[in-house]
């Protein structure tokens, strides 16, 4: 059994005042670690929002290791947009604990 978790999630607007805004970039970083003793092999992680996967890779982590993931997005609407990295999309790996290997922050944009 495996064990992958997200860590160093960041959800940063990239305008001067940081604020989310529609039309201005948004920047989100993540870490995906085995903190494991086995392997994790070929599990593929993500950032994405409920309309598109900004960013994914497919990896195998020796246990100990871990790797970034950065993805941006331009939010076109006004309102509540929820933005999310998931360690094992697919549950590829089995886990003892599914709910460690995602974050996911819920972001208010405005004009």
């Amino acid at each position: 059994m495996g064990k992958l978790k997200v860590k160093n999630f960041l959800v940063k607007a990239e305008n001067p005042d940081g604020r989310f805004k529609r039309g201005k970039s948004i920047k989100v970083t993540c870490s995906v670690e085995n903190v494991s003793s086995k392997t994790a092999k070929n599990f593929r992680s993500v950032i994405r929002t409920p309309q598109k996967e900004l960013t994914q890779q497919i990896r195998t982590l020796k246990p100990g290791e871990k790797f970034d993931l950065e993805g941006n997005f331009t939010p076109e609407n006004i309102g509540v947009v929820i933005v999310a990295c998931r360690g094992d999309r697919e549950k590829q790996i089995e886990e003892s604990n599914e709910n460690d290997n995602r974050e996911i922050a819920t972001l208010y944009v405005s004009a």
